[in-house]
C-alpha cells in the first residue's frame, strides 16, 4: 500500500459539542497518517458549541485538522463545502458523533491498492448509544468482502451503507456531482445511490466504525424520511425486472411507514 495517498476527511458540525472530541480523537488515532481533516461548522447557532470545537481542534495541536465556518445551510451544504476544500486523492466522510477504529483508513486503502479499479469503499460498523454502549453490529445485508456486484440494484431495496464508513476517489465527483440539499433527513441514501449509478462499491468485511444512535426519533422526522425515500425512488432508472421489484418493495415499505407515522401524528 502506498503511503503517499492523501485522504481528505470531511466532518460537518452543527451544535455537536457532546461527542466531537471523541470523534476528533478517533481520527487522530488512525494508523494511516497521510490525511487532512476538513471540519465544517455549519453555522452552529449556539456559539458555545463553535468555541468548544475550535478549542478541541487547537488542543490537538495537529495542522492536519482545519476549521471552516459557514452560514447554516444543512448537512449536504456543509459536506459540499468540505469536499470543495479537499486536496486529497480520496475523500472520506464522518459524522460529528461517530467514531473510527484505528485501522479504518488503512484497511480501506489496502483494499484500494489491491483493487485499483475500485472507486468507492465502505465498511461494516457497530451501533452505539450515548455512553458508547455497543448496541450491535449494523446489518450487511448478506454482503461478503469484495466488490458488491450490481450495487445499484441492491441499493434500490434500501440503504446498507454507513455514511461514516465511506471513502471514494475524488475524481468520481466529475460524474456523480455533489450532495443534494433537497434531502434534509436522508441525504446519505440519495447521494450513495447516485454513486452506485456510476460504479460498484467495495465492501471491507470488518467492523471499523461506531455509528451513534441517540435522540428522539420523532414522528415528524419519520414522516420526512419516508417522504424523502419516496422521492429518491421516483427519480431512479429501473431498467430490469429485479430493479423494478426491489424498488417497488422499498416504495411500498416506505408508504406503509409514512401512513403509520401519519396516524401516530394524528393520535398525538
Amino acid at each position: 500500500m502506498k503511503k503517499d495517498i492523501l485522504v481528505s476527511i470531511v466532518l460537518p458540525f452543527y451544535n455537536g459539542k457532546e461527542f466531537i472530541k471523541e470523534t476528533l480523537d478517533s481520527i487522530a488515532a488512525q494508523s494511516y497518517k497521510n490525511f487532512e481533516v476538513i471540519v465544517v461548522d455549519d453555522g452552529s447557532p449556539n456559539k458555545e458549541h463553535s468555541e468548544y470545537l475550535k478549542n478541541a481542534i487547537k488542543d490537538l495541536g495537529d495542522p492536519r485538522f482545519k476549521y471552516f465556518y459557514k452560514d447554516n445551510g444543512g448537512l449536504s451544504d456543509a459536506r459540499n463545502l468540505g469536499i470543495k476544500a479537499c486536496s486529497g486523492d480520496w475523500v472520506a466522510f464522518i459524522d460529528q458523533d461517530d467514531l473510527w477504529d484505528a485501522g479504518k483508513l488503512e484497511a480501506q486503502l489496502s483494499a484500494a491498492s489491491l483493487n485499483p479499479a475500485v472507486e468507492f469503499i465502505f465498511t461494516d460498523g457497530r451501533m452505539i448509544g450515548n455512553v458508547n454502549r455497543d448496541m450491535g453490529v449494523a446489518s450487511k445485508n448478506g454482503l461478503e468482502e469484495g466488490v458488491v456486484q450490481d450495487t445499484y440494484t441492491r441499493l434500490l431495496k434500501g440503504n446498507f451503507v454507513i455514511c461514516s464508513s465511506v471513502i471514494f476517489k475524488k475524481s468520481i465527483l466529475d460524474k456523480v456531482g455533489y450532495s443534494s440539499a433537497c434531502f434534509k433527513i436522508c441525504p446519505d441514501y440519495e447521494y450513495v445511490i447516485r454513486f452506485a449509478e456510476h460504479t460498484d462499491f467495495y465492501f471491507v468485511d470488518a467492523v471499523l466504525v461506531s455509528y451513534r444512535i441517540h435522540g428522539a426519533n420523532t414522528v415528524r422526522n419519520q414522516l420526512k424520511q419516508a417522504a424523502d425515500v419516496l422521492s429518491i425512488l421516483c427519480d431512479r432508472k429501473l431498467a430490469t425486472k429485479k430493479q423494478k421489484i426491489l424498488a417497488t418493495y422499498n416504495l411500498l415499505r416506505n408508504i406503509s411507514a409514512l401512513a403509520g407515522s401519519w396516524v401516530r401524528k394524528l393520535a398525538a
